[in-house]
């Protein structure tokens, strides 16, 4: 007789969850099942002892079935983040039976990495309280804790909110950000922030999230005292070139983040500024190369810090003197 296929070493932790699950399940009245557009913990899903699926098959070889038919090998990204992408997972799995729904979902949601964005207001969503600055995609609020690997967007720019309205609506988009960070902190595995910029970014509402990370400081406090990742990797990505750093998480607590953002970007424009005058050195614009591989900015912005620091050592000295731009 074969012996029985020993547990994998990462299912461990997913099977002593299980057991203590299966503990607290109790029967509830069937109902009919439709989709939500919430993804949360079923409510309403019947407990069946006589499903063949769980008497059958071991804890195992059940969450071998549900990382296939549940896992992506990329984040997944909401609704308006990942535009007309479709994923290939199947997610009936879901609506089963209670039981196989707690089993599918832990693994679900502490397999994936999860990509938090801002939600877009459609022209025909309804703006309430409710949702200013709600995240995408629309975890229920009971899902948090289960998450193990993120990233969070700090790039708040929704298209049809009102210059007069950003401020309110970044202020609670950080908000549910903090509460996602503090439910999800204990058993996270790896969590990294990004910045992606369109083509025709607007520096001021790009910045907005930065500049509310430094006055509203629960959610850097909050990053900075996560101690179940060793390093946050954080990665600002322009169509031409980019700059990705990896941080501790104690040092974000004495670091502008703000400043990081605005340095970054200042080093952006230079390069691209840069580019345009040896394309007129050249003979003008229209020998402008594309396709070119993204420019790594890190030495600009190593130089830009070095410079920073030399700056504020004269001005301690009192011997700063002006310099010519971009020295």
């Amino acid at each position: 007789m074969p012996k029985r296929k020993a547990p994998i070493p990462e299912h461990v932790e997913l099977l002593q969850q299980q057991r203590n699950t299966r503990k607290k399940l109790v029967a509830s009245e069937e109902v009919a099942l439709s989709p939500s557009p919430v993804l949360d913990y079923p409510d309403d899903l019947t407990t069946n002892n006589a499903c063949p699926f769980l008497q059958k098959l071991p804890l195992e070889i059940r969450l071998d079935i549900y990382e296939y038919l549940l896992i992506e090998d990329e984040s997944l990204r909401g609704r308006d983040a990942r535009e007309k992408k479709h994923y290939g997972f199947s997610l009936a799995i879901l609506r089963v039976n209670r039981q196989i729904s707690l089993e599918a979902h832990d693994v679900f949601l502490g397999k994936n990495t999860f990509f938090v964005s801002a939600r877009s207001n459609h022209i025909n969503d309804r703006i309430t309280a409710d949702n200013y600055g709600a995240i995408d995609p629309p975890l229920a609020s009971r899902c948090w804790g289960g998450v193990r690997h993120l990233t969070l967007d700090l790039m708040y720019y929704p298209e049809n909110v009102t210059t007069a309205d950003l401020d309110r609506d970044c202020v609670a988009y950080l908000t549910n950000l903090t509460q996602l960070l503090r439910a999800a902190a204990p058993r996270l595995r790896s969590l990294s922030i990004s910045a992606c910029m369109a083509e025709n970014f607007n520096a001021r509402r790009s910045l907005i999230t930065f500049f509310m990370c430094d006055r509203e400081s629960a959610f850097m406090r909050t990053l900075s005292s996560i101690t179940s990742v060793a390093s946050i990797p954080i990665k600002f990505d322009f169509p031409d070139s980019f700059y990705h750093v990896s941080l501790k998480p104690a040092a974000l607590q004495k670091r502008s983040i703000l400043l990081l953002a605005c340095q970054v970007m200042f080093c952006q424009s230079q390069y691209r500024i840069d580019r345009l005058l040896k394309c007129f050195d050249d003979g003008g614009l229209m020998n402008v190369p594309k396709n070119l591989p993204k420019y790594d900015l890190t030495s600009m912005v190593e130089k830009a810090n070095e410079n920073r620091e030399r700056e504020k050592a004269e001005m301690a000295a009192g011997t700063s003197v002006a310099r010519p731009y971009g020295e």
